[in-house]
């Protein structure tokens, strides 16, 4: 009797463990089926931080300014950790020490300026720079109201400051408006009577020499005129010794 009763014991116990060993892998199946993508984030969370890298919204950098340190920093700040803005009044890259040829030279700006292209990993802005505050900069592009723009980083490289036309001013924005102002500029120096150059340094001695060959010219071309308006008279021919000079 002692021996059918422990029998019957051992039978409900090993059901009842099976019963339970039963619900609990269908319990452990229904979780894996809920909580697989928690699990596949956690393991790329987990991938992530074992490669050293930030999970967090990238840093937003301002840079104001387009010329060689803006460029750079555009250059610089490729990662996906940043997330870049680049601001300028002009849509194009001037090269500076080169441009004074464009004065007798208008059509070499199209070799010493080039569009300007987006970051990467973030966009141009044609605008114009009103202020500067602790986290965020006030834009105004175009005709357009002044657009607040948040910043973690603010990149200041706007440059130096000269007159016309070394310098674009607002009214050279685009390339067309640019290679305007370098006809008018070109037409100026024909009708003026001298031309004084400050400096002897590399900078302007491509200028020095295509100002004096313009200048040569520009009078090879009056003399030729007055030599054949007065052939034309019948009168004698003058010349000029400011042309050999």
């Amino acid at each position: 009797h002692k021996a059918a009763s422990r029998t019957m014991q051992d039978l409900i116990v090993g059901s009842t463990v099976a019963v339970v060993w039963a619900m609990l892998t269908v319990a452990d199946a229904a979780m894996i089926y809920v909580m697989d993508p928690v699990s596949s984030l956690g393991r790329q969370a987990w991938k992530a931080i074992r490669r050293r890298k930030v999970i967090e919204p990238p840093k937003k950098v301002l840079v104001l300014g387009s010329s060689f340190a803006g460029l750079t920093i555009r250059n610089e700040l490729h990662g996906d950790e940043f997330d870049v803005t680049l601001v300028d009044r002009k849509d194009y890259f001037e090269y500076t020490p080169g441009i004074l040829r464009c004065v007798v030279q208008p059509n070499k700006a199209e070799e010493l300026c080039a569009k300007i292209q987006p970051p990467r990993n973030g966009r141009f802005v044609k605008g114009e720079v009103w202020s500067v505050g602790t986290n965020s900069a006030q834009i105004r592009i175009g005709d357009s109201e002044l657009q607040d723009m948040p910043f973690d980083y603010c990149v200041i490289a706007i440059g130096s400051e000269y007159r016309a036309p070394w310098k674009t001013g607002p009214g050279a924005a685009s390339l067309e408006e640019r290679a305007a102002s370098w006809e008018g500029e070109r037409a100026r120096l024909e009708q003026a009577k001298s031309v004084i150059i400050i400096g002897g340094a590399r900078v302007p001695s491509p200028a020095t020499v295509a100002l004096a060959t313009s200048r040569i010219m520009a009078r090879a071309r009056t003399h030729a005129q007055h030599t054949h308006n007065n052939n034309n008279n019948n009168t004698h021919t003058h010349t000029h010794t400011g042309l050999t000079q």
